[in-house]
């Protein structure tokens, strides 16, 4: 199995299919698109916590990577909305660090 066949059932909409195409990459080596791409489709399952763990090891394996470090991020901030959003009242004063990701 390689990237690009994982990455066409990625792009084909069968999810199930590319994961388990990029875990079998993963399985031999920390391939940064795959570790990404297997991060974005957990993102959107909100398996948020393996999300991170995926997208953390594909920076790590691609620091110069601005659209790896960008996912990270979109991550992080997708998950502080979703926190912000089940805090009721003064979230800011709470989690002050969660209010300057907006």
């Amino acid at each position: 199995m390689t990237f690009e066949d994982a990455l066409a059932r990625h792009k084909a909409g069968d999810l199930a299919a590319a994961e388990q195409a990029y875990r079998h990459i993963l399985a031999n080596e920390d391939h940064a698109d795959a570790l990404c791409n297997l991060g974005l489709i957990l993102k959107d399952r909100r398996d948020f916590a393996e999300a991170e763990t995926l997208l953390k090891r594909a920076v790590a394996a691609a620091p110069q990577s601005h659209v790896l470090i960008y996912n990270l991020g979109n991550l992080y901030q997708h998950t502080a909305e979703i926190v912000r959003q089940s805090m009721p009242g003064d979230w800011e004063s709470v989690v002050p660090e969660v209010s300057n990701l907006q």
